[in-house]
């Protein structure tokens, strides 16, 4: 994440040497700038997580997808179109959350069996005299629910 924020620094210095109007005509340094800055980006954090891929969503990963949607937003702010294959949030790390969503999902499902729910329903109605409820096993399903939803929330929040 910090190597983002370095970036955007130094597009930023970009964009005030370029306003400076001490370049040559013609020169569109911003642009020029902005594009190498993203491939670079996208390189090198491809090969890092190629390298060390997450295995779950974490502070770190929000931090990272923080940072590349702020990198994103500085092209733009600047009119920098991204290029094809440039540093994106969701390209370089949507394949990881596709991944977690998946393994929480088949996770979730496994444990929330409707085998396993029709034993938790049993025991609980012969704990109530008389009276069978399934509220024990769904309040139990919103809570495991509600967290896995809550781990992806940052993520979410980011991305459009």
């Amino acid at each position: 994440a910090k190597v983002c924020f370095y970036i955007i620094s130094l597009l930023q210095l970009d964009v005030h040497i370029y306003k400076q109007d001490i370049l040559p005509g013609g020169l569109e340094l911003i642009s020029l700038a902005g594009e190498e800055y993203s491939k670079q980006l996208r390189e090198g954090i491809g090969l890092f997580l190629q390298r060390n891929p997450p295995r779950d969503c974490n502070d770190a990963v929000v931090a990272l997808i923080h940072a590349l949607k702020d990198f994103e937003h500085e092209l733009h702010l600047h009119n920098i179109e991204q290029p094809k294959g440039g540093a994106k949030a969701r390209t370089l790390l949507g394949g990881f959350v596709r991944s977690w969503v998946d393994a929480d999902r088949t996770r979730l499902v496994e444990r929330f069996s409707i085998e396993r729910q029709k034993t938790s329903m049993v025991e609980y109605s012969c704990m109530v005299q008389d009276k069978p409820s399934i509220a024990p096993p769904v309040n139990e399903m919103e809570v495991e629910i509600r967290k896995v939803m809550d781990k992806y929330k940052p993520i979410v929040q980011t991305w459009p």
